[in-house]
C-alpha cells in the first residue's frame, strides 16, 4: 500500500514503513494499492520513499562531491535526479519495476523539442551512474575533436 493525505498540497505518496506517514491524521489519511494508480492521480513519491531518493540520501555528500570534481550540476525534481553536462541533460530515474533505476539522456529534435530516451546502462547506486555520465560525455567531447 502507497499512503497520502487528502490534504496535502504537495500531492505525495509515502510506502509502507516511511516515517512521514505518522505525521498524516488518521482521518486524513488515504491510500493506493499501487504506484500506477498513484502516479494516474498525479501523485509522487515522498522523495525518502522513491528508489532515487532512497539512494541519494546513502550517497548525496559523495554524488555532491563528484559532480562539482566533475563541473556536474546534479539536482532533484519530481522523483528524479537530473544531470547536466556542458553537453548533455541526463535523468537518473525510477525504473518500471519500481524497484531499480533508470538512466535517460535528453536529445534535442531540433528547436525547442525533446525527447528523453532510455541509456543501455544499468547501476546500483547513484555514484555509478555519475562517473558513466561524466565518462560518457568526456568521450562525446573528445570525439568531436578533430586533430
Amino acid at each position: 500500500m502507497y499512503y497520502y493525505s487528502v490534504n496535502s498540497n504537495d500531492k505525495m505518496f509515502h510506502s509502507e514503513g516511511c516515517g512521514h506517514i505518522k505525521t498524516i491524521k488518521s482521518e486524513n489519511l488515504r491510500a493506493f494499492d499501487s504506484v500506477d494508480r498513484a502516479h494516474r492521480a498525479q501523485y509522487k513519491y515522498c522523495p525518502c520513499c522513491s528508489p532515487v531518493g532512497k539512494r541519494l540520501k546513502k550517497e548525496l555528500e559523495d554524488v555532491k562531491a563528484f559532480c562539482k570534481k566533475k563541473g556536474l550540476v546534479c539536482f532533484t525534481y519530481e522523483d528524479n535526479l537530473h544531470i547536466y553536462t556542458n553537453r548533455n541533460h541526463w535523468q537518473v530515474v525510477t525504473a518500471e519495476d519500481r524497484e531499480h533505476m533508470d538512466l535517460h539522456k535528453r536529445s534535442a529534435l531540433g528547436g525547442n523539442d525533446a525527447v528523453y530516451s532510455r541509456q543501455n546502462f544499468r547501476a546500483d547506486t547513484i555514484m555509478e551512474y555519475a562517473e558513466h555520465i561524466a565518462e560518457a560525455d568526456k568521450f562525446r567531447l573528445e570525439d568531436y575533436i578533430v586533430a
